[in-house]
């Protein structure tokens, strides 16, 4: 059945059943409404392809790294398949049209390795290039045959000149973590801001559709993130915190 999950209550309601340790619920609470926003894109695009509710079945997802987003999408979208790759997470089953490609992204620098998997209508990055150390411009390379011509890959990524970390960056603090030591769960070995990735898209052969930039982390003190909010809301969008961007492959 067909499970509306489109708001934070109702994704964080989905997953309490889920019986997740403490930092599983936090990452749960700290990205439910970004996989809010990409859902909506997911839904502008579909229609945009001409590819109607009666037509869903059509659709064609691969889902990069698979998450909890891989889960609310092949229960809001049973119609379509919702293909994964990259590491195997046994957590998010798959229904019976779809499939999981094993490979490490950062294996796109060497052609050779690159799988080949049939032609998608959707690729989703999110929260995954800014955890490569392979140079994105391979990795959307390689991405790119796994699509199909006028199909569209979205990514989402923090933004690296966000304002919270050029205040992090005043006070003398990185703002990024250290690498952590596991490498399926590696730290952010670089963050972009858009204009490196409409250029590094152009670079890799795709046209860029549209973006966004915007406050779609949740953070602890509501207080203080709303004060964020109100003052990143009159400053420009390249201050706030999460950037969205569509590429489509011509």
């Amino acid at each position: 059945m067909q499970k509306t999950l489109r708001s934070k209550q109702e994704i964080q309601d989905y997953f309490k059943d889920w019986n997740l340790d403490e930092p599983s619920q936090e990452y749960v609470r700290f990205h439910c409404s970004r996989y809010g926003v990409l859902l909506q894109k997911i839904d502008e695009i579909i229609n945009r392809m001409g590819k109607m509710a009666e037509n869903k079945n059509g659709v064609k997802i691969l889902d990069i790294d698979p998450a909890y987003q891989t889960e609310i999408l092949r229960k809001t979208l049973p119609e379509a398949t919702v293909n994964s790759l990259g590491f195997e997470d046994k957590r998010f089953k798959p229904n019976l049209q779809d499939k999981h490609f094993q490979f490490d992204l950062n294996d796109a620098q060497y052609k050779e390795k690159w799988p080949q998997t049939e032609g998608h209508d959707i690729i989703i990055l999110a929260e995954t290039i800014e955890h490569l150390y392979t140079a994105p411009k391979l990795v959307l390379e390689c991405i790119a045959t796994w699509l199909k011509t006028g199909g569209y890959l979205i990514i989402q990524t923090p933004n690296g000149v966000s304002l919270r970390r050029r205040l992090k960056m005043l006070s003398g603090k990185y703002p990024c973590e250290m690498i952590r030591e596991k490498r399926t769960d590696p730290g952010h070995f670089r963050e972009y801001t858009i204009n490196e990735l409409i250029s590094i898209g152009k670079e890799s052969g795709f046209v860029p559709s549209d973006y966004s930039i915007s406050n779609y982390f949740n953070y602890h003190n509501n207080l203080k993130q709303g004060l964020y909010n109100t003052l990143t809301s009159v400053l420009p969008e390249a201050f706030r915190d999460g950037i969205m961007i569509s590429l489509q492959k011509v």
